[in-house]
């Protein structure tokens, strides 16, 4: 395929089939092998590949294949094992609301996040991934020489990558050392950690914190490579002068046109985990804070642990949101750059051309949101993110201020008959 041939097929509005775009890419190898085969775009998601073929996910067809149904099948066991273990509170009701029905409840959260997070890797990798890389060189017609933020979005996928390993390296070692009480549970009473199983409880734990932690750094790459490319294309607008931005008008709205649909396509990939976390990790957050609260006699180890849990599912939920709130921003910024232009032109209105595309920019932007959702149930934006947090901080403060009322002894009771 030609240069013309490749420009006449990125001027064309398909960003939003992932199909037509892969048959592009696919001509596109056949006479250029090495223009995709090691480019840019794949290598920035290497390091994921890598760690992803190390555990039984990559590699060759035949591999994959065997190794995800092996692996799959004792790491579903696993699951098993914690669901039960943690389910099995609904015989204790009799303890009433204690550390060890809390940590119990945590264990059938850990296991269920697992299993979401371990549906999203295995989605990701059977061929979605392919499709948003040919998307995304697509928005750039197949060149490499103009990726915005390249050493940025470099610096966070390693950063990502030293996450999931010292994650998983710490969570087996916690529960590894906790076993032969080297760390002791005094809350736990050896329900779980129990020396026999010292090894297997470390191993398994930390082959599970593989995909704990490798679904929220492939999360947040995705979402960073869309953030870059949104905020490229707006600063590129903003520093246009009038004369400059009429002329690339056309340009503009079909790049933000292409990057729409490779939004949409993560988006696909990404929902269900964002809303799996949602689901998961705020009523785990809310407890595990009601509980440290609550319980005053709780010793110093046990609160901290705790207070680690709260924390490790406040970074969970700002993983989801942060991001996915700038790409909603930076995806309409564009918005104020037009608004302005267009009262500039207004004594310009024999320029059909270029109102035409004004306005067809301007709804665009006006009239869809654009972004990572949860589910399909909301969109994940600032003022959500503003608007939970309030929420919870105000839900934080009834529970302290109860607390602090249950303390206080109770008033003398007065005759007030007399």
């Amino acid at each position: 395929m030609t240069d013309s041939a490749v420009g006449e097929c990125c001027g064309k509005d398909n960003a939003h089939c992932p199909s037509l775009v892969i048959m592009i890419e696919l001509a596109i190898k056949m006479s250029n092998p090495d223009l995709i085969a090691h480019d840019r775009y794949q290598r920035l998601f290497a390091p994921y590949e890598t760690l992803a073929w190390l555990f039984g996910m990559s590699g060759s067809r035949h591999y994959r294949l065997n190794g995800a149904l092996m692996y799959s099948a004792a790491w579903l066991l696993l699951i098993c094992f914690c669901l039960g273990r943690g389910l099995s509170f609904l015989v204790m009701t009799k303890e009433g609301f204690s550390p060890v029905l809390v940590f119990k409840c945590l264990l059938v959260l850990y296991a269920t996040h697992c299993l979401t997070s371990f549906i999203m890797l295995n989605r990701i990798h059977r061929g979605m991934l392919d499709e948003f890389l040919s998307l995304w060189r697509f928005v750039h017609c197949y060149g490499d020489a103009t990726i915005p933020h390249y050493k940025m979005m470099r610096v966070v996928t390693w950063i990502g990558i030293f996450y999931v390993v010292a994650v998983s390296i710490g969570n087996g070692l916690f529960v590894g050392l906790g076993s032969v009480d080297i760390v002791t549970f005094p809350f736990m009473d050896s329900y779980f950690f129990l020396k026999e199983l010292a090894v297997y409880n470390g191993v398994i734990v930390a082959l599970t914190s593989v995909h704990f932690s490798m679904s929220q750094t492939v999360y947040s790459s995705i979402c960073f490579v869309i953030y870059f490319e949104f905020k490229a294309l707006a600063d590129r607008m903003a520093q246009s002068t009038d004369d400059e931005l009429i002329s690339r008008l056309p340009e503009f709205r079909q790049k933000h046109f292409k990057l729409q649909g490779l939004t949409e396509h993560a988006n696909s990939m990404l929902s269900y985990y964002a809303c799996a976390v949602y689901g998961l990790n705020v009523p785990t957050l809310i407890m595990t804070v009601f509980l440290v609260v609550r319980e005053t006699d709780m010793d110093l180890f046990s609160l901290a642990v705790f207070i680690m849990w709260v924390g490790v599912l406040g970074l969970q939920i700002a993983i989801v949101s942060v991001v996915p709130s700038f790409i909603h921003y930076e995806a309409h910024r564009p918005l104020d750059r037009l608004q302005k232009m267009a009262n500039t032109l207004k004594r310009f209105r024999h320029i059909q051309c270029v109102f035409r595309e004004l306005s067809l920019f301007n709804q665009t932007l006006v009239s869809q949101e654009i972004g990572i959702n949860g589910g399909g149930f909301f969109m994940i934006t600032k003022s959500m993110i503003l608007t939970l947090m309030s929420v919870m901080v105000t839900y934080f403060a009834l529970i302290l201020q109860f607390a602090m009322a249950a303390e206080v002894p109770c008033a003398c009771k007065c005759d007030v008959t007399s």
